[in-house]
């Protein structure tokens, strides 16, 4: 008798979502994963320098796990990878670059952000 073990959890079924967008978003611009980490890196290190002023929160923000920042970042991040991957809009990895870059030059993006901030400044210890 052969045992199945399946996990239906509703983070396991994210991360099931997410790893197919990322296939799909991976093969439509002809990327590897490595450059596609150091896109969402570089494209995370940005927002926080641009919208943050003081460096110590900006450190907080970039090294501090318990802030979460970049588990936040990579959630909001592979949301656009869908719409990205679905509708065609990069081809390859640098037309993806800069569809990222573009995101977090959004009015939508500072909104999410400054809301992920009242979040954790709420919770969390700096």
């Amino acid at each position: 008798m052969e045992t199945t073990f399946t996990i239906q959890s509703q983070t396991h079924m994210d991360a099931i979502k997410r790893k197919s967008i990322l296939d799909k978003l991976l093969e439509v611009t002809h990327m590897d994963y490595e450059t596609w980490v150091t896109i969402l890196f570089e494209n995370g290190c940005n927002l926080v320098e641009n919208l943050i002023r003081t460096d110590e929160i900006k450190r907080g923000l970039l090294q501090n796990p318990n802030l979460k920042f970049w588990d936040w970042w990579f959630i909001y991040s592979t949301t656009d990878d869908e719409s990205i991957a679905l509708h065609g809009l990069a081809f390859n990895p640098a037309c993806y670059k800069k569809e990222k870059q573009r995101l977090i030059k959004m009015s939508v993006t500072r909104e999410k952000f400054e809301s992920y901030l009242t979040q954790i400044f709420k919770y969390a210890k700096v």
